[in-house]
């Protein structure tokens, strides 16, 4: 693999000024700022997906008297990022693979989640129909409770103070436990209720993550190889990009 260090010593450099056109320089400049804050995996993403006004070469003039270090760094680039590279196609496959991958642990997470909710569901569907019976019932007493004690603050001929008194104690203590059962069983069903709300939508997200998987095509090619092709490219890219940077510093010297 051929590596490009560059050999132009700063007086090549001013020597060479006067001859390159200024579109030429402005271009370099151009990627040696480019790729000053963009990585080699984003400027892949970037070749790959955006629009054709995105193309980092879209203005790239005829090189014309640069070191031959400098013009074969330029090739190089242009030939690992250019769209329809091979590079940027296994790239592109390795981040479907990649997408794929993490919808593919998210699907695992919420079956995962709606198979412990129908277990939680199933598992306590008896008991909370059974509280809901009681809940029915106790709630009739405390209506019965209710309709007794205002009974009770009318005075009934024949029946000694006290003995009333009583009575309304002895309901009034009736009518507490009761709403307090109620209470409480209520708040069992409703949450129970929550929980199998909980699990249509999580249902509904599971058939929705499911959808977004089908839609992630399945990369073909061995991704293994796709891994060493851009790696190999990342390494020479890099390589490149420090023998534009050294020869903008030098020229500038």
């Amino acid at each position: 693999m051929a590596c490009y260090i560059s050999t132009a010593s700063p007086a090549m450099a001013a020597a060479a000024r006067e001859d390159i056109h200024p579109a030429t320089m402005a271009y370099i400049r151009h990627l040696v700022e480019v790729f000053r804050t963009t990585s080699f995996h984003d400027a892949c993403y970037d070749q790959n997906y955006m629009g054709s006004d995105a193309d980092i070469f879209r203005h790239r003039p005829g090189t014309t008297a640069v070191p031959d270090d400098v013009d074969a760094a330029l090739d190089a680039i242009e030939e690992i990022l250019r769209k329809g590279s091979p590079t940027l196609a296994a790239d592109e496959r390795l981040d479907i693979l990649y997408n794929r991958t993490l919808q593919e642990e998210t699907v695992g997470a919420v079956e995962d989640a709606v198979a412990s909710m129908e277990a939680q569901v199933a598992g306590e569907r008896d008991i909370v129909d059974a509280k809901k019976l009681r809940l029915k019932a106790v709630r009739a007493a405390v209506a019965e409770y209710r309709d007794g004690l205002a009974a009770l603050m009318t005075p009934a001929d024949g029946v000694e103070e006290q003995e009333a008194t009583a009575a309304v104690m002895s309901l009034l203590e009736r009518l507490d436990a009761a709403e307090s059962e109620a209470a409480a069983l209520a708040a069992d069903v409703d949450g129970f209720d929550g929980l199998v709300e909980q699990l249509a939508a999580a249902r509904e997200r599971l058939v929705e993550e499911k959808a977004r998987l089908d839609a992630i095509p399945v990369p073909s090619g061995d991704h293994r190889k796709d891994d060493v092709i851009v790696f190999r490219a990342a390494d020479r890219f890099n390589r490149s990009v420090r023998v534009l940077r050294e020869f903008v510093a030098q020229y500038d010297a």
